[in-house]
């Protein structure tokens, strides 16, 4: 998919990423979704792709946001990150000037339909991202999974978790609407603990949302 020319390495990538955020609606470009995750699943893919962000994972990111994209291409997409942010050491600055971390949680706050009745206080700049709230049933898991997977990956970095402290992620993750058990939890609870290690802050107990 990228090619072995040097003079137009990643053109057709880049074509089709030009298609697929254009014609944001059709189904006949979702397949573009799974070749951005199937792409970015390579080391060399992912990185193309990083070092290329300004063409491929900055459309990406907006279309994450937009609130008319489908499920399947919002699944994939959330892959393809998950993928790149693998080479969170090497990427650091780049991750940083993109400001990864509340990217991610923009499409959380989308996936959760966090509104301004639901955000914390100090994520409450992200109001009007969902668009209304929506109950737990309607939340894809996979997606969820994935982005915490992805927050997992950024919070081995000593950097990223403590912009992550300084952004009081612990706040958001709050507010999402998962059981008080099990994988997802879980991922939660792993970030929270390696924040706790930081010795800047005890972290509030987040209390079971209501499921109902």
């Amino acid at each position: 998919m990228l090619g072995s020319d040097a003079k137009t390495r990643g053109a057709i990538l880049e074509n089709l990423v030009g298609m697929f955020t254009y014609f944001r609606t059709s189904e006949m470009f979702d397949f573009v979704a799974n070749i951005l995750a199937n792409v970015s699943s390579m080391k060399e893919g992912r990185c193309w792709m990083i070092e290329h962000s300004q063409n491929i994972l900055s459309p990406v990111f907006l279309l994450l946001q937009d609130p008319q994209v489908n499920a399947h291409r919002t699944k994939h997409m959330v892959e393809c990150v998950r993928n790149c942010l693998f080479e969170y050491e090497k990427y650091e600055k780049d991750y940083l000037q993109m400001g990864v971390i509340e990217l991610l949680c923009r499409v959380l706050v989308k996936e959760h339909g966090l509104t301004e009745h639901s955000l914390p206080e100090s994520w409450m700049h992200l109001k009007g991202i969902a668009p209304k709230e929506v109950f737990a049933s309607m939340i894809d898991i996979d997606i969820t999974r994935d982005l915490l997977d992805g927050l997992m990956l950024l919070a081995n970095s000593q950097t990223f978790l403590k912009e992550m402290d300084r952004q009081k992620i612990y706040h958001l993750f709050e507010c999402l609407k998962i059981k008080p058990f099990g994988e997802t939890r879980t991922k939660i609870d792993v970030i929270n603990a390696q924040l706790m290690s930081l010795g800047q802050e005890e972290l509030p107990i987040a209390e079971p949302t209501d499921l109902d």
